[in-house]
């Protein structure tokens, strides 16, 4: 039954990460990513385990935060951390990116409690090939 929750909380918590989404210069990209990690999440909560669909956003996720890493470097060396809270600008393009990579890096470990913790054996709701 923890199991259960947790798998809910965790998917509920994306679902508003997609939320807060919608008014970021580019939603089109940031909402279905979010609500895309929450469906493996909220089925996971149910007892099923999509395993390939989960392995399938990690993979988009991870190419998405490989494209805001530059960002996240630049801050991380050259600037102060509180900058991470501060204004954005197009001056300083990383606060942006670095905000993507990190809910990224969030959205990522839970995406691996589910993968680590899955529901129970026996629960793969998507057929594997197999030959009759």
């Amino acid at each position: 039954m923890t199991r259960k929750i947790t798998h809910a909380v965790l998917g509920l918590a994306m679902v508003v990460f997609g939320g807060l989404q919608i008014n970021d210069p580019d939603p089109w990209l940031w909402v279905p990513l979010y609500l895309a990690i929450s469906v493996p999440l909220i089925v996971g909560a149910t007892g099923r385990y999509l395993k390939r669909t989960t392995w399938v956003v990690l993979g988009v996720s991870a190419i998405v935060a490989a494209m805001a890493l530059p960002g996240f470097i630049e801050w991380v060396l050259e600037h102060p951390f509180g900058d991470i809270v501060g204004t954005m600008s197009t001056e300083r393009q990383y606060i942006e990116d670095s905000r993507e990579f990190l809910g990224l890096v969030i959205a990522a470990g839970c995406l691996g409690v589910l993968v680590c913790w899955p529901p129970k054996a026996g629960t793969e709701s998507q057929p594997t090939d197999s030959s009759q």
